[in-house]
């Protein structure tokens, strides 16, 4: 991937081979992308944050559990797994 605005392809040969030019990548968790932008990366993080709290639902809307209880929770469980 080269990581220029220009979108200049890059031919780079190794054992006589040329390597494939992406768009992005995703390495070790992180979407990389050409022109540096991680609004791909931030999204999909949202989006397991999301997938975690969808089975707790009947947590949410429960009376019994105090608000003081539920945003431990959502600091604990939502935003670990969006933020990493």
């Amino acid at each position: 991937m080269a990581s220029e605005k220009n979108k200049i392809s890059a031919k780079i040969c190794l054992n006589g081979e040329y390597l494939e030019q992406v768009e992005s990548f995703v390495c070790l968790g992180s979407v990389f992308t050409g022109d540096g932008s991680s609004m791909r990366d931030i999204q999909e993080g949202l989006a397991m944050g999301h997938s975690v709290m969808q089975p707790l639902s009947s947590v949410w809307k429960s009376k019994d559990i105090s608000v003081f209880i539920k945003v431990i929770l959502l600091k604990a469980l939502d935003w670990s797994v969006a933020i990493y």
